[in-house]
């Protein structure tokens, strides 16, 4: 579940980070994507046309309950 975000400080082409919560699983408790470049959507796109935007992030996953 999203809770909270933030635009990214370095271009306003690259996508917000954001910090996710839990919705039942047990990978985390909270993820948190953060340093991201690109992925910002096209201005405008075709009806029917398939849109790819390509981006890069960290991912955080803390607080998780996997058991070996």
């Amino acid at each position: 579940m999203k809770a909270e975000s933030v635009a990214a400080p370095s271009s306003s082409s690259d996508v917000s980070w954001l910090r996710l919560t839990n919705s039942g699983g047990s990978l985390a408790c909270e993820v948190y994507r953060m340093y991201t470049k690109g992925g910002q959507p096209p201005a405008s796109c075709t009806l029917g046309q398939t849109v790819a935007v390509k981006y890069t992030a960290i991912y955080y996953l803390t607080g998780g309950n996997i058991k070996k």
